[in-house]
């Protein structure tokens, strides 16, 4: 390909959907760990960029170039709201079951214990950060990453390089951006639910022995049972968290698909 051949058109075109791919490879879960290096990161932007751009060229020969610099500055924003809207929704499906490690861990007794998360240098729960390398591996495993890029391409029919105002479309989306996070909120709880569960009837049984038996100390018994009974409850449920995220995984596609669209609609 002959980049010296481009035109003025064709550079603007390749520069704004540039920006929504590197905006969607600096936030979404796995494709934006802060482990990969930024090099890295900047010539995957730009290779799939250049691989949307051939695709996307096809059905639009003409792209009208923005004409002063506000109008350019407005663009390039509106891209880097679209690809915040698909990278963000797919990290919160993964803060939702790091969220369920968390309520977990209370539960245990592991709340006061935190690891350092190498995706994003801060302070996690120990069954948080285990919950969210499952998950990514799950992740993987069953080509969540595809989908990701799926829905980046896609979004280019829905919204063209250059259609969102972002300063005027964003009270559009926040509802529906809402609505997803509280429907994850609603999968960490069920993820969370049969730890909680079976240790609120540990320490409750806990409870009545220290009623029958006075000389029990259940500090010293229930500390150590909480732990046992809260690790082989959550490896047992590995099966339900593989359930919740591949049916979570073909939602976070659709919440994309459903904000881009109310974006495109106003």
């Amino acid at each position: 390909m002959d980049f010296a051949a481009w035109s003025v058109s064709q550079f603007t075109l390749y520069a704004l959907m540039l920006v929504r791919v590197a905006t969607l490879f600096s936030v979404a879960p796995i494709l934006g760990n802060a482990a990969i290096p930024v090099q890295v990161k900047a010539a995957a932007s730009m290779v799939v960029t250049l691989l949307l751009f051939l695709a996307f060229r096809g059905g639009h020969g003409t792209y009208p170039v923005p004409g002063n610099i506000l109008s350019l500055a407005s663009a390039v924003g509106g891209e880097a709201f679209a690809g915040l809207i698909i990278g963000y929704s797919a990290y919160l499906l993964f803060s939702g079951l790091e969220m369920a490690g968390e309520i977990v861990d209370i539960q245990i007794g592991f709340g006061l214990v935190n690891v350092i998360d190498p995706a994003g240098g801060q302070e996690v729960s120990i069954l948080g950060q285990f919950y969210y390398i499952v998950a990514m591996l799950f992740f993987l495993a069953i080509d969540g990453h595809h989908a990701l890029l799926k829905a980046l391409g896609d979004s280019f029919s829905i919204l063209p390089p250059g259609s969102v105002l972002w300063f005027r479309e964003a009270g559009h989306a926040g509802p529906l951006l809402a609505d997803f996070f509280t429907r994850l909120f609603g999968i960490a709880l069920q993820v969370a639910a049969p730890g909680i569960a079976v240790l609120f009837l540990t320490n409750l049984a806990m409870g009545l022995l220290a009623r029958t038996m006075p000389q029990l100390n259940v500090f010293i018994v229930g500390m150590p049972l909480n732990i046992v009974v809260g690790l082989l409850i959550t490896i047992a449920s590995l099966r339900l968290l593989g359930v919740v995220l591949t049916a979570v995984t073909s939602e976070v596609g659709s919440s994309s698909f459903r904000v881009l669209t109310a974006l495109a609609r106003h």
